[in-house]
């Protein structure tokens, strides 16, 4: 009986590809990589509205930081003449200089004036003395301890001059990268513009989550898993839906996609004959290159092009869809954005329980439990199937077991862009 699609249920078995054959992790992340580089287009945004954003050209410095030579701390600018004296001097206290108030006249010999942090000190200051360090007697500041000359003073431009090169082209914009940027005069920031990303289910056995279903019928979670994993300040993600095992429901969900700048999906990456993404994929004209990964979970990955439009295929089952994303969705999802995607080098670790290696790589659950010989030291299940997500809702990241025995692990918060 054929099946839907124009599938055959009569189909020969798929041929299973030998260990050798399959693709080690390291060249299937080069493989993805190469679907795509960033996208092309920049928006100016003000800085407030820039968190997470990634820069379209270098930031130059507006002005010198700081604009002027400034009190590190709290106490008294005093001058060159009294450095380094034992006994000290006892200087003529002068008024106090606050932030905002600048006080252009030049320090005279024999002068000591109040500073607060931030203010600007007198022309002619050689360094500033903490407050704890000297005494108010009868109107003279008396020095407690020798001073250095520039002790507690920033000297104007000294963490960048005006027209300096503060940020890259290329740089994500976090919490210091924003602060440099306000205090090197900076408004508003050119960043590349947002990744618009398509996210796909296909079975015909799924439901949106919370849909109440029949016989047969289970909740789609990988959707809401990719939503996770790919959430961006730097991505606009696209809900694609839920595609039947059919090729004509494939190739109307792929009709949504025309606009944007990559399709992640889930599920139809193994090649049976009710697997319906690669032949609408082909139907409507694009590539289709299956690749078996030496890995566990997830060994089938697609990777498509529909015109100018990249898809990546991912496993069906849950665990499976989820390590994909991770290890390779996410990577990709950088690349596109102007970053570059962190190599997956991981910790060295060692289980809490040794566990056989095999021929493939695996990723485990873990959890971290404490540390061994200065390692971290990671619980895993002893059984986990590609479908079970409990034991991945309870970890702490991944464990990697590599073929020679070798542990790695690598944090959630890393590997989804943390």
């Amino acid at each position: 009986m054929p099946a839907e699609g124009g599938g055959s249920l009569a189909r020969p078995p798929r041929a299973t590809p030998s260990a050798a054959s399959r693709l080690s992790v390291t060249e299937a992340r080069r493989r993805v990589l190469a679907l795509a580089g960033p996208v092309a287009g920049n928006e100016t945004l003000p800085l407030d509205d820039a968190a997470g954003r990634v820069l379209a050209e270098d930031l130059l410095a507006a002005r010198d930081m700081p604009p002027f030579d400034t009190a590190a701390m709290d106490g008294f600018a005093i001058g060159a003449e009294a450095l380094d004296r034992d006994p000290s001097l006892a200087l003529r206290h002068r008024a106090a200089i606050a932030p905002g108030q600048p006080d252009a006249r030049p320090l005279a010999p024999g002068e000591a004036a109040r500073v607060l942090t931030g203010a600007a000190v007198p022309p002619g200051s050689a360094a500033v003395i903490f407050e704890e360090a000297c005494r108010l007697e009868a109107g003279r500041v008396v020095l407690l301890r020798p001073v250095r000359r520039e002790q507690h003073i920033r000297r104007r431009g000294e963490d960048a001059a005006a027209g300096a090169v503060i940020l890259r082209a290329g740089a994500r914009l976090g919490a210091a990268r924003l602060a440099l940027a306000a205090a090197a005069g900076a408004g508003s920031v050119a960043v590349r513009r947002r990744v618009r990303i398509g996210i796909l289910s296909t079975g015909s056995e799924l439901l949106p989550p919370g849909a109440a279903g029949s016989a047969g019928t289970i909740p789609d979670a990988n959707r809401p898993m990719l939503r996770a994993v790919l959430a961006d300040p730097c991505v606009t993600l696209h809900d694609l839906g839920i595609a039947r095992d059919e090729d004509a429901a494939v190739a109307a969900c792929l009709a949504a996609a025309g606009d944007l700048d990559l399709v992640v999906s889930s599920g139809s990456a193994a090649g049976s004959e009710a697997d319906r993404l690669a032949p609408a994929i082909r139907a409507l004209g694009g590539t289709v290159e299956r690749l078996a990964l030496a890995q566990r979970p997830g060994k089938p990955l697609l990777l498509s092009r529909l015109g100018a439009l990249p898809l990546l295929g991912l496993a069906g089952n849950p665990v499976a869809a989820l390590v994909g994303a991770l290890l390779y969705a996410r990577p990709l999802v950088e690349q596109l954005a102007g970053r570059v995607p962190a190599p997956l080098t991981g910790q060295p670790a060692r289980l809490a329980e040794p566990r056989p290696a095999g021929e493939r790589t695996e990723f485990l659950p873990a959890r971290l439990a404490g540390e061994a010989d200065g390692l971290p030291l990671l619980a895993v299940p002893r059984r986990f199937g590609s479908a079970r997500l409990t034991p991945f809702a309870e970890a702490d990241g991944l464990a990697e077991l590599r073929p020679g025995g070798e542990v790695r692990f690598h944090g959630f918060g890393t590997l989804a862009g943390g």
